[in-house]
């Protein structure tokens, strides 16, 4: 089923297929055009997911535009996803960093994948959330910029528990 719902100036087109596998494991994937987000702190976006089992695991995919903007000294944030408001911490948080430092105002924009798995989820309604935010053990500095011009996604899949 795909639906396209306008939110502003924004196209949000999701996609979401059912599986009939034995397991009965769904997959659903929520797009964005040209996001053009410059948030440095906080939620990017968000995309809500049923998930069927408690037994099993959700493996969560951001594919997009990340920058941060180079500074003379020590920029770095940090791209990461949540799921129900929290980071996953089994068996580790799904997370990316772009570190800059050197040349001041340089301006590069890269392709990104964040990729990995959450276990102990329960069943039930999930919202999945993409943020960013400051490197751990770093100084708070670096202006981020995500999904510029181009179509990002994150895509949500209910899978066997992960060991």
């Amino acid at each position: 089923m795909k639906k396209s719902v306008f939110v502003g100036f924004l196209l949000l087109s999701v996609t979401e297929v059912i599986s009939s596998s034995s397991y009965g494991h769904g997959v659903k994937q929520c797009t964005y055009k040209s996001l053009n987000d410059n948030k440095d702190k906080g939620q990017i976006q968000s995309c809500d997911f049923q998930k069927a089992f408690s037994t099993s695991a959700l493996r969560v995919t951001y594919q997009g535009d990340m920058r941060a903007l180079s500074c003379s000294r020590n920029c770095c944030r940090r791209w990461f996803i949540t799921i129900n408001g929290k980071e996953c911490s089994s068996p580790a948080p799904i997370d990316a960093l772009i570190y800059a430092n050197g040349v001041s105002g340089l301006n590069l924009h890269r392709p990104g994948t964040l990729d990995g798995f959450c276990n102990n989820i329960p069943a039930g309604r999930v919202t999945v959330g993409f943020s960013v935010g400051k490197c751990k053990n770093w100084p708070d500095v670096g202006d981020a910029y995500t999904c510029w011009d181009s179509a990002c996604r994150l895509i949500i899949e209910e899978v066997p528990f992960m060991q």
